[in-house]
Parts: structure tokens; C-alpha cells; sequence
């Protein structure tokens, strides 16, 4: 039995067969473990990106440029599709779909007749599902990510948006006292829109938290945010006050700079 895009255990428990039975849950959110073996299914790496579109457009294709566009994709298997089909209904080649895709990446990934077979959401739509029940589940989740997404596609220091909880405030329309900055990013985390993971790494020291953001659902962010001036100058007085000094040790292991996009 498949339980397809199951939302929660408690959402599917009452067609659950309390005999013996082979059962498969796929779900965005990660709380599952009280219920069933889990396996983290995340994007695809840059090799297995790759041989998927030679698979695809075939062998005149170039590996090289498979693999840069793989890159540029971060592994989504949507986005790839999407890039695939792309490609073989314009007769084109990756080298010149990467340079549509640079120049305009919201018309090539997030437009509405952007879909593939047997699966009828663009990569805008199947997102903004799970930015809307993040939402739900916490209001200040969305402005948030939106923060986030005009960030550098790279893992986040979380100890940053603590320290910055007065600058960010203002923006998010929610006070984020207590362990309100904790639900927003849990919210996010359950839906899949951000993956929080922590390193172990001097001069950072142990259990250091980060969140990280994949780089296409930080576009679909920035697209649909409307005050993009507000966001940039929230999230840059954000760095300015809640990074440490770039001089220092944390400063020049963590790369504090390279965070911000350009």
C-alpha cells in the first residue's frame, strides 16, 4: 500500500490496515519517525544529475555541459525534467538552454506552461503548496524564508538570525521572543523548504546549527516577494549585526561574506 504525499501520521492513521502489511509513505514533512522507518530522499548529486539528462537528450550530449547545468539546477529531479523536455521540444542544447536559464531563470523554471508528464505543477506551484502550509502552520515561517532566500545558496548560521531577532522583527510582522524563531524554522523544516543540519567544525565549535536554503526554492521566494528592497536591506543589517567580526576565527572558517547574493 503507498500512501503518496502523505501530510502527517495522524492525517493517513485511520487507513492504516492493522494486519500484516508492505506500506510505503512519501511525505515532505520529516516527522515520521515514531511511525515507520524513514529514509531522507533529498536532491539528486551532480553525477547522478548529470548521466540523467545524457539519458535523456543522448550521447551527442556533452558531460561536461551536463554536468554545469546539473550544477546550476541543484540536483531538483522537477527542475531537471523540466530542463530535459525544454531542450527536446526546442531543439536546443544545454550550452544555450544554460544561457536562457541565466538570463531569465524565472521563465524557464517557474512559468505556468512549464510542466511535465504525469505530473501537472510546475516547479512555482508544487512549492507554493508547501510555502502556504508552512505559513499556516506558523505566520512568521514565509517572511522569513523570503529573508533567506535573498542569502547566497549555501548553509545558513542560525546563532546569525538569533542575534539579528531585533533587526528581523520589523519585517516578519511577528515578534520572534522565546522559541518563536525555533517554530518559524521548524514550520519551514516540516515542508521541506529549508534543510537544518548542523556541523562540527573548530573554530565554530560543536553542534553548530545551520539552515540552508535549495537555490530554486529561494527563486521561487524572491519571485513571489513584493517588497524585494525591504528584504535585501532587512537580511544585509541582519549580517551586519548578527555575524561576528569577519576578522575572526568563525568569520574566515564559515566564509561569513560569500553568504550574500551578489
Amino acid at each position: 500500500i503507498v500512501f503518496d504525499n502523505a501530510m502527517s501520521p495522524a492525517a493517513v492513521h485511520r487507513f492504516v490496515p492493522n494486519g500484516q502489511a508492505h506500506i510505503l509513505f512519501t511525505s515532505n514533512s520529516p516527522n515520521w519517525s515514531a511511525s515507520a522507518r524513514t529514509r531522507a530522499i533529498g536532491s539528486w548529486s551532480n553525477e547522478d544529475s548529470a548521466r540523467y539528462l545524457l539519458r535523456r537528450l543522448g550521447p551527442d550530449t556533452s558531460i561536461t555541459a551536463a554536468r554545469r547545468l546539473a550544477s546550476d539546477l541543484g540536483g531538483l529531479p522537477l527542475a531537471l525534467e523540466l530542463a530535459a523536455s525544454y531542450c527536446e521540444r526546442r531543439a536546443i542544447g544545454i550550452g544555450e538552454y544554460r544561457k536562457r536559464l541565466a538570463a531569465d531563470p524565472a521563465a524557464h523554471l517557474l512559468a505556468g506552461t512549464q510542466t511535465v508528464p504525469g505530473y501537472s505543477r510546475t516547479v512555482a506551484g508544487a512549492y507554493a503548496l508547501s510555502m502556504a502550509a508552512a505559513s499556516a502552520e506558523h505566520r512568521a515561517s514565509l517572511p522569513l524564508l523570503q529573508l533567506l532566500s535573498f542569502l547566497a545558496p549555501r548553509a545558513i548560521p542560525l546563532r546569525m538570525l538569533d542575534h539579528a531577532r531585533t533587526v528581523l522583527d520589523d519585517y516578519l510582522g511577528s515578534g520572534l521572543d522565546g522559541d518563536a524563531l525555533e517554530a518559524a524554522i521548524a514550520a519551514l523544516r516540516n515542508h521541506s523548504l529549508v534543510v537544518q543540519a548542523t556541523v562540527d567544525t573548530e573554530p565554530l565549535g560543536p553542534l553548530f546549527s545551520t539552515v540552508l536554503v535549495h537555490r530554486l526554492i529561494a527563486l521561487v521566494s524572491r519571485t513571489n516577494t513584493s517588497a524585494v528592497a525591504d528584504a535585501r536591506e532587512t537580511i544585509a543589517r541582519a549580517l551586519m549585526l548578527g555575524l561576528p567580526d569577519r576578522h575572526s576565527g568563525a568569520g574566515r572558517e564559515f566564509g561569513y561574506r560569500s553568504l550574500v547574493v551578489p
